[in-house]
């Protein structure tokens, strides 16, 4: 973190900051220095970026420092309306004459705000506008020539009067102003702190993913690359700063950069050869304000792509949590039957819950594989629970898990549901008549808040899971008979596939 630093044009104003700053609980956040006009810009380009973060200036220095392209902000301390007229009356007072010939000096800034008490003074008031630092003593010397005896201005021009024996009234600034342009400054300081941190994270970031990162500017030429995409191209990035995105793809890929960045789509899963590897290329257009600026190329390797999908589905292989038929493995001859197949294949691709209806050996876990691996949720897991194994007072730990200490004999360290291994792909509910009245609430809010709540704990968990549930019973009657709960029959029941009778149907 740096500091801040009040560049006091005089000594007026340089006690008033060192009266600030022993009020300071960290004193060193606060440094002053004096210096005025040009020799402040000068003086604010030495200094370094990583020890200073706000300058503090006053008037027309303060706006010299903020149009000389400085990496600092800059907080003009101001002078009041108040402290103009004072000064002025002042002046008058000590002129001693009964009309007396004031003269204000100053630069743009100043003298354009002097200007609108214009209408209100009694006294002869003559502006000297000075262009620069370097020319105050002619303005104080041109004045003396036109007769003032009095002149107002900053510390600077009082030191020009005095030696050109001239009185002077300095345009004074309160402890008040002083301190207001400080906690202005400490609050631009806290942000800036804010936005340093958050650059630094988003650099650790760009430098610790496993992808390799490339920006290219809306030109096609790079911009920035992380050190993923250096290794990968066996040289330090800024050998291809402001190179065209040609000489780093070629003239084949590059095409569809340019595509995508033109047409404002991404365009993912293209492969290229780099240094003799493989990699997957995806790029993403950046759009501002719908224009596009640009686009962001990533590179992964094919190889540890592979080497990560082989080692997730051996992990979900181990559990269990997949599905092994399709529908080309479910073998019948009837109209009936392929009516069936055809009905699920169309429910396949919707995310709407399924309910599967038919006698014990009709394939109805096979028709739930078969549907989970023909939609959009196929490289996901498949989990599937029979509830009519799980005795009722385990149910509900079973499907949603539960907490460290939630109950007695409570697995150390909790254990998560089912419903949470299912996330992002399907969960078969089988015998789903089997589930007691209590498991059945627990369900149905599940599906109609999609996030659960393990046992014992506080924290609700989101969860993005379909639901296929199957049973041998005619479950609408269960529900006439009270022993199925409506609203739950009704969530379950979006989409209904009844399987033929083995015997009847399927011509066997």
């Amino acid at each position: 973190m740096g500091r801040i630093v009040l560049l006091a044009p005089g000594e007026h104003i340089k006690k008033q900051g060192e009266k600030l700053r022993e009020t300071l609980e960290n004193k060193d956040n606060l440094e002053i220095r004096i210096s005025h006009m040009e020799a402040a810009v000068w003086q604010a380009r030495g200094m370094d970026k990583k020890q200073v973060d706000v300058l503090i200036a006053r008037g027309d220095t303060a706006r010299l420092l903020k149009e000389s392209g400085l990496p600092f902000p800059v907080v003009d301390i101001g002078i009041t309306d108040d402290s103009i007229v004072q000064c002025i009356m002042k002046a008058e007072e000590i002129s001693g004459a009964e009309e007396p010939s004031i003269g204000i000096v100053g630069m743009e800034t100043f003298i354009e705000r002097v200007k609108s008490f214009f209408k209100i003074l009694r006294s002869k008031v003559t502006l000297y506008e000075a262009q620069s630092g370097s020319n105050i003593q002619e303005m104080v010397n041109k004045a003396k020539r036109d007769g003032v005896k009095v002149l107002i201005g900053g510390d600077l021009v009082c030191r020009y009067a005095k030696a050109a024996g001239l009185k002077c009234v300095m345009t004074g600034t309160t402890y008040e102003l002083v301190e207001k342009a400080y906690n202005s400054a400490l609050d631009l300081q806290h942000s800036i702190e804010i936005e340093r941190k958050k650059a630094e994270e988003m650099n650790t970031i760009f430098n610790t993913v496993t992808d390799a990162i490339i920006s290219l500017n809306e030109e096609g030429r790079i911009t920035t690359m992380n050190k993923r995409a250096e290794n990968i191209l066996d040289k330090a990035g800024i050998t291809y700063q402001g190179q065209p995105v040609e000489r780093l793809f070629g003239e084949e890929k590059s095409k569809l950069i340019w595509e995508a960045m033109e047409k404002g789509r991404s365009n993912n899963g293209i492969t290229v050869d780099i240094q003799e590897k493989n990699y997957a290329m995806n790029i993403v257009p950046i759009r501002v304000d719908g224009k596009n600026k640009g686009v962001i190329v990533t590179l992964s390797s094919v190889y540890e792509l592979q080497k990560m999908e082989t080692k997730i589905r051996k992990g979900m292989y181990l559990k269990g949590n997949t599905a092994d038929y399709t529908f080309a493995d479910i073998k019948g001859r009837s109209e009936a039957f392929n009516h069936t197949i055809n009905l699920a294949k169309t429910f396949a691709p919707l995310q709407s819950s399924v309910l599967i209806i038919g006698q014990t050996g009709t394939g109805k876990e096979m028709f739930a594989q078969s549907i989970h691996n023909s939609s959009d949720r196929r490289d996901g897991p498949f989990v599937a629970v029979n509830c009519g194994s799980i005795p009722d007072n385990l149910i509900e730990s079973e499907l949603f898990g539960y907490v460290d200490g939630a109950f007695t004999g409570a697995k150390k360290g909790g254990k998560m549901g089912l419903f949470e291994l299912a996330h992002n792909g399907t969960i078969f509910l089988d015998e789903i008549s089997e589930m007691n009245l209590q498991g059945q609430v627990r369900l149905l809010r599940v599906i109609q808040e999609q996030q659960i709540r393990r046992i014992g704990s506080d924290m609700v968990i989101p969860v993005n899971v379909r639901i296929i549930a199957a049973c041998n019973t005619n479950l609408k009657q269960m529900v006439e008979e009270h022993r199925f709960r409506k609203d739950l029959y009704y969530r379950l029941s979006v989409l209904v596939l009844q399987l033929p009778e083995l015997k009847k149907d399927r011509g066997m």
